[in-house]
């Protein structure tokens, strides 16, 4: 028998696994929905935060007061955070020192003309005993509303002087009131202080498509499963007898994981089409372009391949090289994210992520729906390929090495 034939022989007997593959992918699938849609609800689960209370009083009734207290009540940033109590001054400092409110603002008496005049009296804050991450937003609020009103104030009197060395008083008055109109408008009053981010675990892919970049990775290695039947059903004699007609370590591994890869990739295929076929109907966002599927789906099946044929010659008999892929497929998985995603995990998981192939076969499937190709990713996947590769060449040829040990294995 030369190597060809045994390796069409092979790989027929692969394909004919097809539709227990195919079983196999549609019972992960359900169970890694089941896991994505859990997932979702530990991630997202959150309620709504208590507002603190910010007690303002004013001793200033002019008409510019009552629009900034207006713009700063109905403030977006604000509001997400806090709620806004119009009171008088003696209830605001009560409040604030029985930490009834989280800051109190008093503005004294004729506080917007006093300005003008060159007079700067003070607004009195007083913060209460709360020391929260709260606190610390609104002191950055005060200096920069402080900073704000110096340079406010610079502007005015810098107008007026501008204006008094040409002795133009009314066109003083009119500018200063346009002045104030933009001060008011530009530095006191804002819309906004904030901006909405909104950041999601699962990165630049929503959580849908993240978990079926995560299902793919599972589906590849767990499929393995069913390779490690068929090929521990083979009698140990076989390989032998393979290695005395020159099918020796190197050939029987290179063509069980090639056998393995073609079988993977057109199951694989098939996902993508079904995937193609369904992505306007279960709402998702993906930019396939052939190329990215291509590449990514090669060296994704290709690594996967290489680590079921390691699986296959690392354990000696069903059971164990099952139960090693199976630990294995779960345990490195979940460290590189594919059930929880790595923002939430603890930093020691995240650091011992890089070294596993997992971080970067989830990674390639990710690539896929965002038509991508990471050159440093698809590296590193080659060099897994080669690496379990070249550990199944060495552990055939041990286990060819020694026959009597490996029989006797089998046959425990």
């Amino acid at each position: 028998m030369n190597k060809f034939i045994y390796f069409k022989l092979e790989l027929k007997r692969n394909l004919k696994l097809f539709p227990y593959l195919i079983i196999g992918t549609v019972a992960i699938s359900a169970v890694m929905s089941l896991i994505a849609f859990c997932s979702s609800k530990i991630m997202y689960y959150h309620k709504t935060p208590d507002k603190a209370t910010i007690a303002l009083a004013t001793d200033d009734h002019s008409q510019l007061i009552n629009i900034v207290i207006s713009s700063l009540s109905k403030n977006e940033s604000i509001n997400s955070l806090f709620q806004v109590k119009l009171t008088n001054s003696k209830t605001a400092k009560d409040m604030a020192k029985n930490d009834d409110a989280i800051i109190s603002v008093i503005i004294p008496e004729n506080f917007m003309n006093s300005l003008s005049r060159g007079i700067n009296p003070p607004i009195k804050i007083y913060f209460s005993s709360i020391n929260s991450i709260r606190t610390m937003i609104l002191t950055q609020l005060s200096l920069a509303a402080q900073n704000s009103l110096r340079a406010a104030e610079a502007g005015i009197y810098t107008n007026y002087d501008f204006y008094a060395s040409y002795k133009e008083y009314e066109a003083e008055r009119l500018a200063n009131e346009t002045l104030d109109s933009d001060y008011l408008s530009e530095a006191l009053v804002h819309k906004k202080i904030f901006n909405k981010v909104k950041l999601s675990a699962t990165g630049s892919l929503d959580m849908k498509t993240y978990y079926i970049a995560s299902g793919i990775m599972v589906v590849m290695l767990l499929l393995g499963c069913i390779f490690i039947i068929r090929a521990k059903n083979v009698d140990t004699i076989i390989f032998l007898k393979l290695k005395q007609n020159k099918i020796g370590a190197f050939s029987q591994a290179v063509i069980r994981t090639s056998c393995i890869f073609i079988t993977s990739f057109c199951v694989f295929c098939l996902g993508m089409i079904v995937f193609y076929l369904a992505k306007s109907h279960i709402n998702i966002t993906a930019e396939l372009t052939f190329k990215s599927t291509l590449i990514n789906g090669v060296l994704l099946c290709l690594c996967c391949s290489a680590i079921i044929s390691f699986a296959c010659s690392l354990m000696d008999n069903r059971l164990s090289a099952i139960l090693f892929l199976f630990t294995f497929t779960v345990g490195a998985a979940f460290v590189s994210g594919a059930f929880l995603p790595s923002i939430l995990l603890p930093d020691t998981f995240n650091h011992l992520a890089k070294f596993l192939p997992t971080t970067y076969i989830l990674k390639s499937a990710g690539f896929i729906f965002k038509g991508e190709i990471i050159k440093n990713n698809s590296i590193m996947l080659f060099y897994y390929f080669v690496g379990f590769t070249l550990a199944d060449i060495i552990l055939t040829y041990f286990s060819l090495l020694c026959p009597k040990n490996s029989i006797r294995r089998n046959a425990s």
